[in-house]
């Protein structure tokens, strides 16, 4: 029976790349979002059946009624962190139906998606880290000495994007209560950074991947908006095998986005996202589609061919969310039209499938003129 690709997740450009990696390769997907009632990815030419829900919760429950109905025909792929982890929690009920991202037992993935132990284990294989500490909810104070610092949860799944900076004790004690909704929460030292990159890899019964990495050059709130995607060949050996001992000790199956910061020629593990990462989507535009990799090995492919890796350097921008630098001057509009033109990895825009990338960018613009009318 042949299977079908199943992606959860929300209305962002993470999803949506998702749905390009198979599309563009010739295979109509299944979609469930969630907190959305509509949305952009919803009108792409690649999407066959589409669900909307309220909650994550009920759209891994409407999920999981379609794997129950259909045994070993889905592949589930994930786009955000909440999803992962439902599914995860719920292992041993997906687990003889379906293909999904897993670390092999039940909770385990979701175990791995807490920051400080995921920072213990990448020291164990050879990982520098930054000075780390972790903060309880209901603790009166955490004392650290390394400024500038970042307060950030401890827990990808409580938003792993939401971060503040602190350049003194005094600013650690007033800001602890920005995070007072956080279970537990991170203290990290603030690394001056050269260069901050994305591994980008593939797990499947003991092969990992990694044939291509992210060099960020701009975010908006966390998020990469502009990069370059080059081959993995550019970097140091050893750096790639750590990944890989890295990812082999979680014993996880799925796609995979590390991140690390490269400081004073040293390169220190920031996080692992156990799912897909938003860029992934820019390196199948090079030359590598690890979706549609993770899909054929779940389908019966028995091993990865790294000989047929090639991996083109190219630029990326994730253009409409990215607008936003100019909006605040970050960037001046010439440079970044400049840039716009020379990447040819383009998140939203498609020769082949318009209907999404219009609509995104009248909601944009849209929202664009609210603000400025409320003013």
């Amino acid at each position: 029976m042949e299977k079908k690709p199943l992606i959860i997740g929300v209305s962002h450009h993470n999803t949506y790349g998702l749905v390009r990696c198979f599309g563009e390769s010739g295979i109509k997907v299944d979609l469930i979002l969630y907190d959305c009632s509509d949305s952009y990815i919803g009108y792409s030419k690649y999407v066959n059946d589409l669900w909307y829900n309220d909650t994550a919760e009920k759209a891994v429950e409407q999920a999981y009624e379609l794997v129950n109905n259909k045994p070993s025909y889905y592949v589930i792929l994930s786009s955000t962190d909440t999803v992962a982890s439902l599914v995860d929690i719920r292992y041993e009920e997906f687990k003889d139906k379906c293909s999904f991202f897993n670390c092999g037992a039940i909770g385990k993935l979701t175990h791995f998606m807490d920051k400080e132990i995921q920072t213990i284990a990448a020291k164990r294989v050879g990982f520098a880290i930054p000075k780390t500490v972790s903060f309880n909810k209901g603790e009166s104070t955490i004392m650290f000495d390394s400024f500038p610092c970042i307060i950030k949860p401890l827990a990808s799944i409580d938003g792993g994007k939401r971060l503040l900076f602190c350049n003194s004790q005094n600013e650690i004690d007033r800001h602890i209560a920005d995070f007072s909704d956080i279970e537990k929460i991170l203290l990290q030292e603030y690394l001056v950074k050269d260069e901050e990159i994305v591994l980008l890899g593939v797990s499947y019964r003991g092969n990992i991947v990694i044939p291509g990495y992210i060099i960020k050059y701009r975010d908006v709130m966390g998020g990469t908006t502009y990069s370059c995607t080059a081959p993995s060949n550019h970097l140091d050996v050893s750096l790639l095998e750590k990944a890989k001992s890295f990812v082999c000790s979680l014993n996880y199956e799925g796609l995979f986005g590390i991140e690390l910061i490269k400081s004073k020629e040293n390169y220190y593990f920031i996080e692992i996202n156990l799912r897909n990462d938003a860029t992934t989507y820019s390196l199948a535009v090079a030359g590598v589609n690890l979706p549609l990799m993770y899909y054929n090995l779940c389908s019966g492919t028995n091993s990865i061919d790294e000989t047929i890796f090639e991996v083109r350097t190219i630029f990326s921008i994730v253009e409409i969310v990215d607008f936003s630098n100019v909006v605040h001057r970050r960037i001046h509009f010439l440079e970044w039209f400049k840039q716009l033109r020379q990447a040819e990895c383009r998140y939203y825009f498609s020769k082949e499938d318009k209907s999404p990338y219009q609509l995104a960018k009248k909601n944009y613009i849209l929202t664009i003129l609210k603000k400025l009318i409320r003013r």
